[in-house]
């Protein structure tokens, strides 16, 4: 099955939707600031990549492409996983600093292949 461009955009919305939704809960759970700049960072993060890709037409197509849409899902679900489980705010946020970088592997994967 190949990814279309509408999924590609949806994976990384939702990705910054979810972290935005769970930002206060996950703030009051902070213990240090370290924590709570990687959980704001984080968002940030996801929320730049979505507008990025919002404006860009993420309707290139091959395996690089697909194989940058397959592993950002399979990040999202990890992350949603670790919410589900209530794992340690920690590993929470490092679960959603690696979904920043597929999604945004993602975006630019879709983006550059279109270019050349």
């Amino acid at each position: 099955m190949s990814s279309s461009a509408a999924d590609r955009l949806d994976v990384i919305y939702t990705s910054w939707k979810d972290a935005f939704d769970r930002r206060a809960d996950d703030l009051k759970e902070a213990v240090s600031g370290e924590q709570a700049k990687a959980i704001v960072a984080n968002v940030s993060n996801l929320e730049e990549t979505y507008l990025a890709a919002a404006k860009q037409a993420l309707d290139a197509t091959g395996p690089a492409v697909e194989a940058a849409y397959t592993q950002a899902v399979a990040t999202k679900q990890a992350v949603e996983n670790a919410y589900a489980q209530s794992v340690a705010l920690e590993q929470r946020i490092s679960a959603v600093g690696k979904l920043v970088g597929d999604v945004a592997n993602l975006a630019a994967s879709a983006h550059h292949s279109a270019a050349t």
